[in-house]
């Protein structure tokens, strides 16, 4: 199965009322052949694709190991959640890289859609119609966690993003596993 199948297959058997017009708006803005970054990790053709899908199995790795140290958490991090955070938290992208084909692909920083990075992939997400839960929209939108936060640094930024870590675990499991998966592509894994 092809990351694109897979992710397809994860995203769908989430069964969340709108997830196929999220597939489809994948399809349409090239989800599957961009690259997570056209400088650091995953700069190939399908890099997004691949990414995505890693953070994925980071966040359920994470999340399998809360629940075995601590079976109460499961409640607060259901499958079908993580799942969706780890798989769409950079969805963003798609309005960040324009193809180019010219004697290969290759691929051009764009700013068609010029609002944060975790918001504009919880905009997209909701113009599509996925209905996300309140837990799910905190972890994309803060999946960069302090990465993002020098760059806007506003004391109300600092605020929001504290609340969210402590009202949802889900906020803290997308950060790690995309910080995960990025470290694991750029080689820093032990």
């Amino acid at each position: 199965m092809t990351n694109e199948e897979l992710i397809k297959k994860i995203l769908l058997d989430t069964r969340r009322k709108g997830m196929e017009k999220v597939v489809e708006f994948l399809d349409e803005n090239d989800f599957f052949v961009l690259p997570a970054s056209t400088r650091y990790q995953n700069r190939e053709t399908g890099g997004l694709a691949n990414h995505s899908l890693s953070v994925y199995r980071f966040a359920m790795k994470l999340r399998d190991e809360a629940i075995a140290a601590n079976p109460d958490v499961e409640q607060t991090l259901p499958a079908d959640s993580v799942a969706i955070a780890a798989l769409l938290h950079d969805t963003c992208k798609v309005f960040n890289y324009t193809a180019d084909v010219e004697g290969g692909m290759t691929f051009r920083h764009s700013h068609r859609f010029p609002v944060g990075h975790g918001e504009k992939s919880v905009i997209a997400l909701l113009r599509c119609g996925l209905e996300l839960t309140d837990e799910e929209i905190m972890a994309i939108r803060w999946h960069m966690g302090h990465y993002e936060l020098p760059e806007r640094d506003t004391s109300q930024e600092h605020k929001e993003y504290n609340i969210a870590m402590k009202r949802t675990p889900l906020c803290d499991l997308i950060q790690r596993a995309d910080k995960e998966a990025t470290r694991e592509n750029l080689g820093f894994r032990n």
